[in-house]
C-alpha cells in the first residue's frame, strides 16, 4: 500500500469516528395496534374448557426486534391458576409474573410476556391462560432492544417495585397491573409512579369486573432507578421489565469492541483491495466494493 491509499484510509476511518462518536441507539416503539379490537374499556375473551387462547395474527415488528405483550385477567373464585403462557412466531415469550398459592389470590393476574430478536418479523402471538372471567391483552413492538437488566412481579400485594440499573442510555421500562375496583373507570385502575414509567397505555376498567394499567417510559439518561406499579389505587396483581437498548457500534470501529484503535487500522489495511477490487471487508465503508 502506497503512503497516500495508507493516509486516504486513515482520515475516513477517522472521519466516521468523528461523525459518529459514542452515539446511542435509543429504544422506540414501532408497532403499537392499540387494544387489538378488543373495543374501548377493554373486552371479554371469553374461554372455553381448560384454557383461554388469543391469537393476534401477522405481528409485525416493523423494523424492531423485540415484541412486548401486556395481560391482566380475572378468574373465577375457584379457579387455582391465571397464569399466561405466550409465543411469537412459535417462540416461546418469557413471562413475568407472580402465582399466588389460593384461589382467592390467584384469580388476579397481570403479566408481561416478552421476546428479543426473535426468528421472525412478522408472525402470530398466541396468548394461552386459564379460563378467567374477563381478560384484556395489548402488544407492543420494540427497536433497539439489547437485553433485561431487571424485572420483578407481584401478586396480592398492594404495589410492586422494580429496581434497575441501566448502563446505556435509551433504555425502556414497561409494566402491567390490575385490581378488583370496576366502576371508577380510569381513576381505578392501579397507580404508575416512579422514575420512568409514566405513559399509559390502557388504563380503565375492563368490563364489570377489574380495572387494569399497562404503562411504558422511556429510560433517557443511563443510572439507577425505581419504577412502580399500585400503591394509590392499589393492586392485586403486577409485572414490570427493563430493557437496556443495544450497543451502538462506531462504523470506524471494525472489530466493534468499543474503541477505534491500531487493531482497526490493521483490520482496514490487511483488507485493502486496490481501485477495482472486490472487497466484503467491513473497512469498505462506502459499500462500494473495494477500499
Amino acid at each position: 500500500m502506497n503512503m497516500r491509499k495508507q493516509t486516504l484510509l486513515t482520515a475516513a476511518l477517522l472521519a466516521a469516528s468523528t461523525m459518529v462518536g459514542s452515539a446511542q441507539a435509543a429504544i422506540m416503539i414501532t408497532n403499537e395496534p392499540g387494544h387489538l379490537g378488543f373495543g374501548t374499556g377493554g373486552t371479554n375473551i371469553n374461554g372455553g374448557g381448560a384454557r383461554s387462547t388469543h391469537t393476534i395474527t401477522n405481528f409485525s415488528l416493523n423494523g424492531g426486534n423485540a415484541v412486548v405483550l401486556f395481560f391482566a385477567a380475572e378468574g373465577p373464585s375457584n379457579n387455582n391458576d391465571v397464569s399466561l403462557s405466550a409465543t411469537y412466531g412459535g417462540q416461546d415469550m418469557t413471562i413475568v409474573q407472580t402465582v399466588g398459592a389460593g384461589p382467592s389470590v390467584d384469580r388476579f393476574q397481570a403479566s408481561i410476556a416478552y421476546i428479543i430478536n426473535p426468528n421472525v418479523s412478522t408472525g402470530d402471538i398466541v396468548a394461552n391462560w386459564v379460563v378467567s372471567t374477563e381478560s384484556i391483552i395489548e402488544a407492543i413492538a420494540l427497536s433497539n432492544v439489547g437485553g433485561v437488566v431487571g424485572s420483578a412481579s407481584g401478586d396480592d400485594t398492594a404495589s410492586t417495585s422494580l429496581n434497575y440499573t441501566t448502563t446505556l442510555d435509551g433504555g425502556f421500562v414497561v409494566g402491567a397491573g390490575m385490581n378488583n375496583a370496576f366502576q371508577g373507570g380510569p381513576t381505578s385502575a392501579p397507580n404508575n409512579s416512579g422514575n420512568n414509567i409514566d405513559t399509559a397505555l390502557f388504563e380503565d376498567n375492563v368490563s364489570a369486573n377489574f380495572a387494569a394499567i399497562f404503562a411504558y417510559g422511556d429510560v433517557a439518561t443511563a443510572g439507577s432507578y425505581t419504577d412502580t406499579i399500585g400503591g394509590n389505587p392499589s393492586s392485586e396483581s403486577a409485572a414490570l421489565v427493563a430493557f437496556e437498548a443495544v450497543t451502538a457500534f462506531d462504523p470506524a470501529d471494525l472489530d466493534q469492541d468499543g474503541d477505534v484503535d491500531d487493531a482497526d487500522f490493521g483490520i482496514a489495511f490487511a483488507a485493502f483491495t486496490g481501485p477495482g477490487g472486490v472487497s466484503n471487508s467491513p473497512a469498505d465503508l462506502d459499500n462500494d466494493g473495494d477500499v
